[in-house]
């Protein structure tokens, strides 16, 4: 045998062992002459990153921080508007420029100032200021009955209640009318400081209890007929 026979029965051999590993190949993994699907198949039956494909995305927070601002910022400069009249009121009084008279007079005249001007921003979309200002308005015609009633005994207890209903009826209104949540806490804070001045004076208590129970419950149903999260929790605790 020369040198030549040696060289072919070596790649005899070789191409044997070849196809007994295609063969093991086919047995394991299937035919090569099968028709292979498309690559759109195969990218849409099977992820190209099955690991990837498993994450779940993060869940975001259920918490409106920016409905959260836009109700509670609003209160709060609300509450210093009302300490700054507060203070201004105690002002003039020590220095003798007001009696009891004239301060229900300048709390009624001014709260409705105000609450024109509010009224104005709204129509021009100044949404927070205008909230801010029509709130302050009720706030300060509430207060400022409950100050003639309870500290100055000038407006007796029903006609303080009538005034008080108008106004929280007024601040319910205006909150409906101007989809406002804010607007709705004052009117809720309102009901609640009825029930107080008729707590504080001889009523039948079934009947102040009675009337706590009516103005917590059309709060609350005022406050799921219009969407407001905060108010069901607001309206109980207050009155």
């Amino acid at each position: 045998m020369d040198e030549t026979d040696q060289s072919l029965e070596v790649i005899v051999q070789r191409l044997a062992k070849l196809e007994a590993k295609v063969a093991a190949f086919e047995a394991k993994y299937g035919s090569l002459d099968a028709p292979r699907g498309t690559v759109s198949d195969r990218t849409t039956t099977e992820p190209a990153y099955p690991l990837m494909s498993s994450v779940q995305p993060l869940e975001r927070s259920t918490v409106d921080w920016e409905r959260v601002g836009r109700v509670w910022l609003p209160i709060a400069f609300i509450i210093a508007i009302l300490m700054g009249v507060a203070f201004l009121f105690d002002a003039a009084v020590k220095a003798g420029l007001l009696n009891q008279q004239a301060r229900l007079a300048v709390g009624y005249v001014g709260s409705a100032a105000v609450l024109v001007v509010g009224e104005l921003q709204l129509a021009r979309s100044r949404r927070v200021l205008g909230d801010i200002l029509v709130g302050a308005s009720i706030a300060i015609m509430l207060l400022t009955t409950f100050a003639g009633n309870h500290l100055y005994q000038i407006l007796s207890t029903p006609i303080a209640v009538v005034l008080g209903l108008l106004f929280t009826a007024a601040g319910a209104y205006l909150a409906r009318r101007h989809r406002s949540q804010t607007l709705a806490v004052i009117a809720t804070l309102g009901g609640s400081l009825i029930v107080l001045m008729l707590s504080t004076r001889p009523a039948d208590p079934v009947f102040v209890a009675l009337y706590a129970l009516v103005v917590s419950t059309g709060f609350v149903w005022f406050s799921m007929a219009q969407k407001f999260r905060g108010l069901p929790v607001c309206a109980p605790s207050c009155s």
